[in-house]
């Protein structure tokens, strides 16, 4: 069986992953649509493939969908997060900020897939709050690998981290950068560590409250990241909006905490292995409760994601899902 891969703009880890899962197993290709005259590849490698498949129902699931039902072939669309958010205090989400045609031919791929996935149900909740979907979606977590994501023989320390890309300035509330530098400044005795900010981001991150006892770092590879969640007790990710987090999971396999927002898929990942925070001022006291809980509950994080989350589930079920007729 022949796969293409559709994907708008740049390349995730996750859809990094899926490819990598579909190609053991089916002739994989894939494109990435930046430009409108993308669209004419796009359809030479539909029409030379069997199943199209789409990560993300925005624009460019519409046209891939339209395509791939004018050349008989089977589609599977993803939804994955900011397609079935609506967040319009900070501007973010495609049924926030989306355009006429965006969300048009969103709708249309949602209604038209021969199959449409989501990486969590608080998403198709969500997602059916804005679109009119009287189908089945089928939900499928992304996958993750615990023999690479692992505790290690590392002693933990009092390190409260969280991970986020920030490069425009919008991802800092987007991602809750502003609430853990307020949780930093009062929790002075307790390091606090933030991956993911952009060099020239770092001055506007600094204007929400820079304390003493945080440090900030830009973007890492797997690598270099395994070794800051191995030494890290808590991992906070206090975000506006989120689908299911790779963060969130690849911290937990490697032993962490979680606090999180009561957001996107966070609530089902945790399960009862952290805190929610449910209100701004509540963030410290959760912190407090992960770092005083921290050894009944880090080998309960671990296996709570190695149960539900692992990369082979993901497998699994996507051979299942595209070996159907």
């Amino acid at each position: 069986m022949r796969v293409l891969v559709v994907y708008y703009g740049g390349k995730s880890t996750f859809i990094q992953r899926d490819i990598d899962i579909l190609s053991k197993h089916f002739d994989v290709e894939e494109i990435s649509i930046k430009k409108a005259k993308d669209v004419f590849t796009l359809a030479k490698k539909i029409k030379n493939n069997d199943v199209v498949y789409i990560w993300f129902a925005g624009k460019h699931a519409g046209v891939s969908v339209f395509l791939a039902k004018l050349f008989g072939k089977k589609s599977v669309v993803v939804v994955g997060g900011y397609d079935a958010a609506k967040v319009p205090e900070i501007g973010y989400g495609l049924w926030a900020v989306g355009s006429f045609w965006d969300r048009f031919l969103a709708k249309y791929a949602l209604n038209n897939a021969s199959k449409v996935i989501s990486v969590s149900k608080n998403l198709v909740v969500n997602l059916r709050k804005y679109v009119n979907i009287t189908r089945d979606i089928s939900v499928v977590p992304t996958g993750y690998d615990p023999n690479f994501w692992n505790p290690g023989n590392v002693k933990k320390e009092n390190i409260v981290l969280t991970v986020a890309l920030i490069n425009r300035v919008e991802r800092i509330k987007l991602k809750g950068i502003d609430l853990f530098l307020k949780a930093a400044r009062l929790c002075p005795d307790i390091r606090f560590l933030i991956i993911g900010v952009k060099d020239e981001m770092r001055k506007e991150v600094n204007k929400f409250v820079k304390s003493e006892n945080v440090e900030i770092l830009p973007p890492l590879p797997p690598e270099e990241l395994l070794k800051y969640y191995q030494k890290a007790k808590v991992f906070a990710l206090l975000s506006l909006s989120e689908g299911l987090p790779n963060t969130l999971c690849e911290a937990m396999l490697c032993g962490c905490v979680p606090v999180v927002t009561p957001v996107g898929a966070m609530p089902e990942v945790v399960n009862g292995v952290g805190y929610i925070v449910s209100k701004k001022e509540e963030v410290c006291v959760n912190i407090a409760k992960a770092l005083d809980n921290f050894p009944e509950l880090s080998k309960m994080a671990r296996e709570l994601i190695y149960s539900n989350y692992s990369i082979w589930k993901r497998e699994k079920f996507l051979l299942k899902l595209l070996n159907e007729n």
